[in-house]
């Protein structure tokens, strides 16, 4: 009888797949599962036979299920790479509201309350801030909800795709997912 492989191989594939060049220039998401695949077929090697019958229970993924979770490790890694970006972006939206704070501060305290025209141009300054200041909120809520949408997939991903399954079934998967290499 084929045996599907233990959750004790799982530990070794974080020493198999620390980063994503490691697996195989994958992502985080898939190059884990994927790792995780290799090292059961290493660590059962001649322990199983493939003609033997296979048992997919609640805890084990068929073929489908895990073409399905190597889809949807895909995607993750890509929401998860648009979402660094949009981090980066976010930052240095933040940064730029800190210098423009800055310079109204620094403005503030030198500004001529006698000019008319020294204060006009520093009101022109303030609603410019200000205006900075609702578009890094709208830029913090926005990347706050696509946080929170991603790691919803993340929690459904864990929930349904932390199973094990048959180390030869992932060449089968990876074609049905349309995932070559790896």
């Amino acid at each position: 009888m084929t045996t599907y492989f233990a959750a004790v191989a799982a530990a070794a594939c974080v020493l198999c797949a620390s980063s994503p060049s490691e697996a195989g220039g994958t992502g985080r998401f898939l190059g884990s599962l994927l790792a995780r695949g290799a090292v059961r077929a290493a660590v059962a090697a001649g322990t199983s036979s493939s003609s033997s019958a296979k048992t997919y229970s609640a805890d084990v993924l068929t073929v489908s299920q895990l073409a399905q979770c190597i889809k949807r490790a895909s995607k993750l890694d890509e929401d998860s790479a648009r979402l660094k970006t949009s981090r980066t972006a976010l930052q240095t939206s933040l940064d730029e509201y800190d210098q423009s704070k800055a310079t109204v501060e620094a403005q503030r305290a030198s500004l001529n309350r006698s000019s008319s025209r020294a204060v006009n141009s520093f009101n022109a300054l303030v609603d410019r801030h200000n205006a900075m200041l609702t578009d890094v909120k709208a830029k913090q809520s926005a990347f706050n909800a696509d946080i929170d949408a991603h790691n919803v997939e993340v929690n459904a991903y864990n929930g349904d795709c932390a199973k094990q399954y048959y180390a030869d079934d992932l060449v089968e998967a990876k074609k049905q997912a349309g995932v070559t290499g790896g």
